[in-house]
């Protein structure tokens, strides 16, 4: 059963957090109402996982998905990410809290595979 769950977490993760369009137009209209400046919103509503970012009641299975998505997807060097569990949680949830995205490396952005150059 926990199987269907975390399809639907992998299938529906940008919509569960925001991150698709739609939420983010969803977040710039309330930083607009509440007087941001439009420099800020535009840095709090870009596209992508960026440092800052927290995901409350994700499950197991979004740490994967933030990892994936920001390695692979946002073809990034590194992340370093915080989970842990809430207290009195009995429904297995998770609080994931971005705390760095690091840039590709020369190598990375080079395409080296040092596998290869051992040959």
């Amino acid at each position: 059963m926990s199987d269907i769950f975390d399809a639907m977490h992998r299938a529906f993760f940008d919509k569960l957090f925001s991150l698709d369009d739609e939420g983010r137009e969803a977040k710039a209209k309330l930083l607009r109402d509440a007087g941001v400046p439009e420099e800020m919103i535009a840095e709090f509503t870009r596209p992508g996982i960026q440092p800052g970012m927290s995901f409350g009641g994700a499950k197991p299975v979004d740490v994967m998905n933030v990892v994936e998505r920001v390695l692979f997807g946002q073809n990034a060097g590194h992340v370093l990410l915080r989970v842990k569990r809430p207290p009195f949680d009995e429904a297995g949830h998770v609080e994931i809290e971005v705390l760095e995205v690091g840039r590709p490396s020369e190598e990375q952005l080079q395409g080296d595979d040092p596998a290869e150059q051992k040959g």
